[in-house]
């Protein structure tokens, strides 16, 4: 049974739990269950995982003009000639 097949067997049965404890065969902890798998696969998702890099680049890209903002000031600041002396 390779990953993709256990993947399906999972999917199914956390439907079926989640429609038994609607039905009320089951307690409501299993559908609590059965709606954390599916959040963690929803977390592992290849959609979710992109949108989180795209922002992670995001945020990086702000970091760098900030930075970049600060050695601007920082060269300006090296760079003045001294003030005289009274």
């Amino acid at each position: 049974m390779g990953v993709r097949n256990l993947n399906e067997f999972l999917n199914g049965v956390s439907i079926l739990t989640i429609l038994g404890s609607l039905a009320g065969f089951l307690p409501p902890f299993a559908a609590l269950l059965a709606a954390g798998y599916y959040m963690i696969q929803i977390y592992e998702s290849d959609t979710l995982k992109g949108w989180r890099a795209r922002r992670r680049v995001g945020k990086l890209e702000k970091l760098k003009a900030k930075v970049a903002a600060l050695e601007v000031t920082t060269v300006s600041v090296a760079k003045r000639p001294p003030s005289p002396t009274p």
